[in-house]
């Protein structure tokens, strides 16, 4: 888990980073979690990797402001995936249904993609309406 979520996202974005300090705009967004803003039961590597992508994001914020590149962290709640279902959660396939789905998710990447360039979005959290 901390090789795909954290480690993948360290990797994903030192390889474009020179390329968009090169252009004249970027964004980085990160599809980090609510696990990545607060710590959740049986879920304790799950959310050092969210931890790790959301801190990730914050410090490269700082760092690339300066080139013109906005950094974003996108933390969904419950999204309708077979991860929501995984082995050791316990959760019935019926859950699914009040959870969100990735169009969901992808919607507010997009909005944070297309504000002006004058601002930036740092971090937006997002749940369905049905999670507690």
């Amino acid at each position: 888990m901390i090789d795909v979520n954290l480690k993948g996202t360290i990797y994903a974005i030192r390889a474009c980073v020179p390329h968009l300090i090169a252009s004249p705009k970027g964004d980085i967004v990160t599809v980090a979690s609510e696990a990545g803003r607060r710590g959740l039961p049986r879920e304790a590597v799950y959310c050092a990797s969210k931890f790790g992508q959301v801190g990730l994001t914050r410090a490269l914020d700082h760092e690339l402001r300066e080139h013109g590149v906005r950094c974003t962290n996108v933390c969904p709640g419950g999204v309708a995936t077979d991860f929501a279902l995984a082995d050791g959660y316990g959760r019935p396939r019926d859950v699914l249904a009040g959870m969100m789905s990735g169009d969901d998710v992808a919607a507010v990447v997009l909005f944070c993609l297309t504000r002006p360039r004058n601002h930036r979005i740092l971090e937006t959290a997002l749940r369905p309406v049905t999670e507690e």
